[in-house]
């Protein structure tokens, strides 16, 4: 579920919450043109470990994502910023 994705990866499950419902409307079965599956419209070609398992499994799809969303907030972190200006982070990490 969002909370264990987001508790393992030390993101904010209210964050990784709205991506889902951004992404996908939390269709579980949801795709795109551009090849993103799940509920975090994950892409395998950029996320080989999405092919470990179910790519439409919701408990998997959003591991990968919730990896993935921390990975790109801390890409995209600041020096400083992660504790005065969170959003800006979300912001940058938003666009990649």
């Amino acid at each position: 579920n969002i909370r264990s994705a987001a508790g393992r990866y030390a993101v904010d499950p209210a964050l990784l919450a709205i991506i889902v419902t951004v992404e996908s409307g939390g269709d579980p079965r949801a795709g795109s043109p551009a090849g993103a599956v799940g509920l975090a419209q994950v892409v395998a070609r950029y996320h080989p470990r999405l092919n470990d398992g179910d790519p439409y499994d919701p408990d998997h799809n959003l591991d990968v994502g919730a990896e993935y969303l921390a990975e790109c907030l801390r890409t995209y972190a600041v020096a400083g910023d992660e504790a005065n200006d969170w959003q800006a982070t979300v912001e940058r990490a938003g666009m990649a």
